[in-house]
C-alpha cells in the first residue's frame, strides 16, 4: 500500500474546498466534534445498556447473573467467563490451523493464484534457503484464515453476545453470515483490484529502477491487502452494531453524508497507486459509499422503530 504524495493532498484539499466551500470549514470541524462527542456519549453509556438487558440465563450449576445494582459478580462467575473465552478460543484456532495443514499441500495452486494479478511470466524469488518454506505456510495460513472465516467469526460473535437477550441471540446466525459474506466480498474485491494495481507500481518508476520480486514480501503484500479490503467491507456490520446499541443514530449518518464520502475517498487515495490520483480512489469509493448507505438502509430492520426516533431525538 502507498502513502499519499503532495499531488494527492493537494487533490484532496482541493475537493474539499469545493464540496464544502471556505464558510464551511468551520461548520465541518463542529461536525466532527459533535460526532466524536456523540460516540464518546453513546460508548460510555454502552455498559448501562447491556446491564439493563434481560440475563441470558442461570450459570450452570449456580444462581443466575446479578441484576443492575446488586453485588458483583462473584470469583466462581469469573472463571466461568474465563473458561468460556478459552473455550471459544480453542475452538477458533484448532479448525484454522487444521485447514492450514491441508491447504500447505495445496500451497503450490494458491501462490499461483496470488501471482496472476502481476501477470504471465511474472517470478518470485527466495534469498534464503528456507524462503521457499516459509512463503509456502504463509500461503497456507492465509486461506485457511479465508476458509475457515465462518467458524472464527461465529466464536468471536458469540463470545461478545453472550450477554445478549434471547430475541437478540436470534439474530447471531444470520448476523455470522452477513459477516462472513461481506469478508469474503472485500477479499474478492482486493483481489480484482490488485490487478491494476500491481502492473502500475511496476512500471511508476521508468526504467531506472530495476524490481527484482522478493517472494515473502510479494506474498505478505498482497495477503495484507486482501485482509484489509476483507475488514474495511465489514463497515457495514460495525456500523449495524453501533447503531443498534446506540452509539450511533441513522439520522447522523444521514446528516453527514459528505463528511463520510470524503473521508472515505481518503481512504481510497492511500491504499492506491500514486500514479492514479483520481480512477482508482474512485473504484475503491465506490463500493464503500454503497456499503456504508447499505448500512443505513438495513437499520430499520435492526433498530426498533421508537429506539430510532429517540435516538434521533437525542443525537439533534
Amino acid at each position: 500500500m502507498t502513502g499519499l504524495s503532495i499531488g494527492h493532498v493537494t487533490l484532496l484539499l482541493l475537493i474539499a474546498f469545493l464540496v464544502y466551500g471556505p464558510q464551511r470549514f468551520e461548520g465541518v470541524i463542529g461536525a466532527l466534534g459533535q460526532t466524536v462527542n456523540q460516540f464518546q456519549r453513546g460508548y460510555q453509556g454502552l455498559p448501562t445498556v447491556l446491564d439493563t438487558r434481560p440475563t441470558a440465563g442461570k450459570r450452570k450449576g449456580g444462581p443466575a447473573t446479578s441484576a443492575p445494582g446488586t453485588a458483583p459478580l462473584d470469583s466462581a462467575e469469573i472463571l466461568d467467563h474465563v473458561e468460556e473465552t478459552r473455550r471459544r478460543i480453542f475452538r477458533a484456532v484448532v479448525p484454522t490451523l487444521v485447514l492450514a495443514a491441508v491447504c500447505f499441500f495445496f500451497s503450490d495452486n494458491i501462490l499461483r493464484v496470488l501471482k496472476d494479478p502481476a501477470g504471465p511470466g511474472f517470478a518470485i524469488n527466495g534469498f534464503g534457503p528456507m524462503d521457499g518454506f516459509f512463503v509456502k505456510w504463509k500461503v497456507a495460513i492465509f486461506a485457511s484464515i479465508v476458509l475457515s472465516s465462518p467458524i472464527w467469526i461465529y466464536q468471536i460473535v458469540a463470545m461478545i453476545a453472550s450477554g445478549l437477550a434471547a430475541a437478540e441471540r436470534r439474530l447471531l446466525a444470520p448476523g455470522v453470515t452477513v459477516v462472513a459474506v461481506l469478508m469474503l466480498l472485500g477479499i474478492a474485491f482486493g483481489y480484482v483490484l490488485l490487478r491494476g494495481m500491481i502492473r502500475v507500481m511496476f512500471t511508476m518508476f521508468g526504467r531506472e529502477i530495476v524490481y527484482v520480486p522478493n517472494a515473502d514480501q510479494y506474498v505478505s503484500f498482497v495477503v495484507l491487502f486482501m485482509l484489509a479490503c476483507g475488514l474495511v467491507f465489514e463497515m457495514p456490520a460495525v456500523l449495524l452494531v453501533l447503531m443498534r446499541f446506540g452509539i450511533l443514530a441513522p439520522q447522523m449518518l444521514r446528516r453527514q453524508r459528505k463528511i463520510a464520502y470524503f473521508l472515505l475517498f481518503v481512504f481510497a487515495e492511500v491504499i492506491t497507486p500514486v500514479a492514479d490520483p483520481i480512477v482508482a480512489p474512485a473504484i475503491v469509493m465506490l463500493p464503500l459509499v454503497i456499503l456504508y448507505e447499505g448500512a443505513i438502509v438495513a437499520s430499520r430492520w435492526v433498530i426498533p422503530a421508537g429506539e430510532a426516533s429517540a435516538a434521533g431525538t437525542s443525537s439533534a
